[in-house]
């Protein structure tokens, strides 16, 4: 039997104090990244922009949007299932608001042990790509957003 594979897009957004923006749909424990599945005939950026919108209400901002690498590991919800992630980053507008299927959002400072639960992707894979991206931010076009926290 052949593996199941899905394709997703995903985004890293931060706050002002360069926190990264998680989310846990419901009916899982796990933290994530906002984003979801490519649908047909959609392209990676499309669906950034889709489901970080659905998701959380928070509009990317096209300029600042760059691709910064691809995750790859067994899915939360179908562990038989392998999840490939286009990973991006960007600035964003609005305050961040659980909608469609989150349950709970929470803002995660790189710097501290987690308070959640994450997934392991994120933890071994994204969650470092994010690490990078603000130590090397100055030589690259992405900026820190300068999203404001709704809520702790």
């Amino acid at each position: 039997m052949a593996v199941k594979e899905f394709n997703v897009a995903v985004a890293l957004v931060f706050d002002d104090r360069e926190r990264v923006l998680l989310v846990r749909k419901r009916n899982t424990d796990h933290f994530q990244l906002p984003g979801g599945k490519i649908e047909r005939g959609e392209t990676a950026t499309d669906t950034v922009f889709r489901e970080v919108k659905e998701e959380v209400q928070l509009e990317l901002n096209k300029d600042s949007l760059q691709l910064i690498g691809e995750a790859n590991g067994k899915a939360m919800t179908d562990y038989d299932a392998i999840v490939r992630a286009q990973v991006f980053a960007g600035d964003a507008e609005g305050n961040a608001t659980p909608a469609s299927e989150i349950e709970e959002l929470c803002w995660y400072d790189l710097n501290e042990k987690p308070s959640v639960r994450l997934a392991l992707v994120l933890e071994t894979q994204t969650l470092p790509m994010a690490r990078d991206l603000l130590a090397n931010r100055s030589r690259t076009n992405v900026q820190v957003s300068s999203l404001k926290e709704s809520f702790q």
